[in-house]
Formats: structure tokens, sequence, C-alpha cells
């Protein structure tokens, strides 16, 4: 079966739809997709990746692009909301994955120190420490107003982010309850 102009045609359009798609994409969620489509039919653009927009020679390479083309396109995590959703999702992982290692940071806490620091990935070792002197300083609050429930306001998490003290100073602190 031979590839038709309409064909060629379709391919072109949904390129162009998920292109358009890669374009509006967040810094964070593009570094993802960028992960993410290494192994799909695409070049590097001057935004970085996006997926191929030429005819397709073979039947095969048609069906092949067309394939990921729709998976990319039916993906939740391709759009706005849905990455908004799948970070959030991260997040609450993330939090209880703390929690259960010793630490007792709110969602919102963490979502911030995550912002702030880029993640343990980025930030290596400063990220357990801004971990560390965060938990630090709920812990102080927590004793001095004596309500374990109490959160930290943004100013206060980015002060204890921010705080000198050296990693094994934070990670003493933080185990102190």
């Amino acid at each position: 079966m031979a590839i038709t102009d309409a064909m060629q045609r379709k391919l072109a359009r949904v390129a162009r739809a998920a292109n358009r798609r890669l374009e509006r994409a967040s810094e964070g969620q593009r570094a993802a997709l960028d992960y993410y489509l290494r192994g799909y039919h695409t070049r590097e653009g001057a935004r970085g990746t996006v997926f191929q927009q030429g005819r397709a020679k073979t039947e095969r390479e048609y069906r092949a692009r067309m394939a990921e083309l729709e998976a990319f396109m039916s993906g939740e995590s391709t759009t706005r909301r849905g990455w908004e959703e799948l970070k959030e999702e991260n997040i609450n992982k993330a939090g209880e994955t703390l929690r259960g290692r010793g630490y007792d940071l709110t969602d919102e806490e963490l979502a911030q120190i995550l912002i702030e620091t880029g993640g343990a990935k980025k930030a290596g070792k400063a990220f357990y420490k801004a971990l560390n002197n965060v938990q630090a300083a709920r812990n102080k609050k927590a004793k001095s107003s004596g309500d374990d429930f109490t959160g930290l306001t943004s100013q206060e998490i980015t002060e204890a982010i921010n705080s000198r003290a050296s990693g094994y100073e934070a990670t003493l602190a933080a185990l102190k309850k």
C-alpha cells in the first residue's frame, strides 16, 4: 500500500499539533518531555526536541510515526493540567517516602523546598541539608508554640533553607524533637 497525500497531510497536521504542545510546555515539563521523546522520530529544533514533520518514505515509517504521535497526544502529562496533576502526585509520593524516613513536612513545605533547591538530583547534598534545616525549624516552632501541627510560612521555609548550619548540625537539629 502506497502512502497517499492525505496520509502525509494527516501526519504533518498531527506533528504540528504535537510541536505546538511542546512549545507551550513549561521548563520542567519540557525537560521531562525531552527525556521521554529520545526514542521517537524527533529532531533538534531551535527550542529543543520537536517531532519530524517531513514526509514518511515508507508505510512502516508512517505507521511508526503516527503511533508515536498518537501516544504523545493522548498522554496526560503532555498537557499543562496533566503536568500539574503529575507534579502534585509526585510531591505526595515524595512526602510519604520522607515521612516514612522520619521527616514531618507538609506537601506544601516539600514543594517549596523542591522549587528552591531543584530537587535531590540537581542540588545533591544541598537538598538534604535543606530538608534537615526546614525540619529543624519546624521542630523548633512546634516546641515553642506547644502545637505539633504548626506549619511554617513560606518566608520561614526560605530562611531555613538558606540558614548557614552545616549538614551535620542540620541533621542533629532535625533529629531532636
